[in-house]
């Protein structure tokens, strides 16, 4: 292997397809032999968020060189180097691949090294994989909103991490720049850095990695680097199921057929909790616990209780780890956003990642099932 680049960029807004600085760090031979940064004029606006984030002002990029002269100069290193690697690549490279179609760069491949994925396979016992925590781990210096910092810091994970005897060849994916659709081989990118970080955008990834029916081990590694970029979701719902779900799988470096398959279920009923399916129109209401959640076009929460109770089934106040339906109001469901579902939603799915059977059933198929079983 000749060298790997290891790099970091900040952007100056929220577009990101801009960079105002960059950090590069050369690895040769196990080691980093060269760590430089850069300011580079982005020749656009700078937003507040994104100076604080990064330390980076308009006022402090006058007179430097803008991308196209950066990339004139320092472009070989990445197209000659063996692998690249940083910090979370599918924000880095599709910042670097909206910056390179702005300025009309050609299209090229890479290969790629993410160090959320290396720091997940290597240090499964870390409880987060984020560059700060990773950095203070192995005792790395990493100092804030400095791009070659960022970037030494990835740099020293690596070789820390190939020093362990670990086959990090696992690790490395393919990247096709060209263009606007530049993209991972393993995964259209605009699955993973397009979107606001908002709760609406997670439930939106979801839904595309879930379109074909599978879930596999790229878009779990896509994802677990999507959750460390918008790390500021911690504590919410979905995020916060996702999030452990993750962590479950990564802890053994392994993930199995089945755990796929459960996370397939798991991301589904996240995008999809409340469903009409032909067999809710079936359900049983003798001795069955009934949790009701919002409100119903068909009439007052007290009237759907006393219809179900005339039939045999209990009322319950809250989901329990006993109940075994949840119905859904129409007028809740219907307005709602899938980012928001309400309190008795949310404990049933994180019930069902536990194990258990309980089913949640719209208002439309437990009309139907309620007309059923009064006939019957």
């Amino acid at each position: 292997m000749g060298y790997l680049l290891a790099f970091e960029v900040k952007t100056p807004n929220r577009h990101n397809d801009r960079i105002c600085s960059i950090g590069l760090s050369r690895i040769e031979n196990g080691h980093e032999v060269g760590c430089s940064g850069m300011l580079i004029n982005p020749e656009c606006s700078f937003e507040e968020c994104n100076s604080h984030a990064c330390g980076v002002t308009s006022d402090l990029v006058v007179g430097k060189p803008n991308f196209k002269q950066f990339w004139d100069k320092v472009g070989p290193l990445f197209l000659d180097a063996d692998c690249v690697i940083t910090q979370h690549a599918d924000f880095d490279l599709g910042v670097l691949a909206k910056t390179l179609d702005a300025y009309g760069v050609p299209a090229f491949d890479l290969k790629y090294i993410d160090v959320f994925a290396l720091s997940s396979y290597c240090f499964p016992a870390l409880p987060k994989h984020q560059l700060e925590q990773v950095a203070k781990y192995l005792k790395i210096d990493l100092k804030p909103e400095d791009a070659a910092s960022d970037a030494h810091a990835c740099a020293l994970i690596y070789c820390k991490a190939l020093k362990m005897g670990l086959n990090l060849d696992y690790l490395i994916s393919d990247y096709h720049y060209y263009g606007f659709k530049a993209a991972s081989l393993a995964k259209p990118a605009h699955h993973y850095h397009e979107g606001d970080g908002s709760l609406e955008s997670l439930i939106d990834l979801l839904a595309d990695i879930i379109e074909d029916g599978v879930v596999d081990v790229d878009e779990l590694m896509s994802l677990t680097t999507w959750m460390a970029v918008h790390a500021d979701l911690c504590g919410q719902f979905p995020y916060n199921l996702i999030d452990k779900a993750l962590e479950q799988v990564l802890e053994d470096n392994i993930i199995e057929p089945e755990e796929l398959e459960w996370m397939y279920e798991l991301f589904k009923t996240c995008v999809h909790p409340v469903e009409s399916h032909h067999e809710n129109r079936r359900l049983r209401f003798k001795d069955k616990q009934f949790c009701l959640s919002g409100e119903f076009k068909f009439g007052s929460t007290a009237k759907v209780e006393a219809l179900i109770e005339a039939l045999g089934g209990e009322i319950q106040p809250a989901v329990q780890e006993s109940t075994d339906y949840v119905v859904v109001g129409a007028l809740c469901h219907e307005n709602e956003s899938p980012a928001h579902y309400s309190d008795e939603v949310k404990a049933a799915i994180e019930w069902q990642m536990k194990g258990s059977e309980i089913r949640m059933i719209c208002e439309s198929d437990f009309i139907e099932a309620l007309r059923a079983a009064s006939k019957g």
